[in-house]
């Protein structure tokens, strides 16, 4: 990850107990109800990874975990009101981030998200 990069991480960072991937996924959810494989089909993520972080909100209590109710292999993942929070404070600091930009910033926040998310994978 390039310097930038890094800096990058740490200014978007709202929980310093929070690593940039659990943030991430908490800002991919929203206010949305996802399945666990409906996540790693946005390409972000992989089954394994994707797992292991929706198992780490889910104990910190920022996700609410339920098996469908017709296929009990299906898990269906959404925000808890905790995760609602950090998710208002994160989306938050990326659009103060956005607005104090320059083009030239700007640009460089999106190759910087381009690496980002191509490092997840």
């Amino acid at each position: 990850m390039s310097d930038v990069d890094v800096a990058l991480a740490e200014r978007l960072s709202v929980d310093p107990t929070l690593g940039d991937e659990l943030q991430s996924l908490v800002l991919r959810l929203g206010e949305q109800r996802l399945t666990v494989k409906e996540l790693t089909l946005t390409g972000a993520y992989q089954g394994t990874n994707v797992s292991y972080t929706v198992g780490r909100l889910r104990e910190r209590g920022l996700i609410t975990y339920e098996l469908d109710a017709d296929d009990r292999r299906v898990v269906h993942v959404a925000l808890s009101p905790a995760g609602r929070e950090l998710h208002a404070r994160l989306a938050a600091r990326v659009a103060s981030l956005a607005a104090a930009s320059t083009d030239e910033t700007l640009a460089t926040l999106h190759q910087s998200v381009k690496h980002v998310l191509r490092d997840l994978r």
